[in-house]
């Protein structure tokens, strides 16, 4: 059996690690609970994609404020916002498209 050697002059006999306890296995870190996106804003965006575009954009919105406001994220907020609007544009076009059909087809029947 062999002598194990002592440490060297000058050298500290515990480790760094030993001594601040990550030795013993820290859990590691993690992020606060509850800074994600605000609820309201995923609702927005959930609301958006369904199609219904007033809601989404209002839901939307709200959540964006607060977001911005906590300094949480705001990406699917914002995307709320963004399809809310094209969703709202399409609709607008929809609607005039339809308005130009009923009036057209009332000319051509009265004449």
């Amino acid at each position: 059996m062999g002598a194990v050697a002592p440490p060297p002059a000058g050298a500290a006999t515990s480790s760094p690690a030993f001594a601040t306890g990550e030795a013993f296995g820290d859990p590691p870190y993690l992020p606060p609970v509850g800074l994600g996106t605000p609820g309201i804003g995923v609702a927005g965006f959930i609301v958006s994609l369904l199609g219904f575009s007033l809601i989404g954009i209002i839901l939307s919105w709200i959540g964006y404020s607060q977001a911005k406001r906590e300094g949480r994220p705001k990406g699917l907020c914002l995307a709320g916002i963004v399809i809310g609007f094209v969703w709202l544009l399409i609709e607008i076009a929809l609607t005039i498209f339809l308005f130009m059909v009923v009036f057209a087809a009332s000319v051509t029947t009265e004449t």
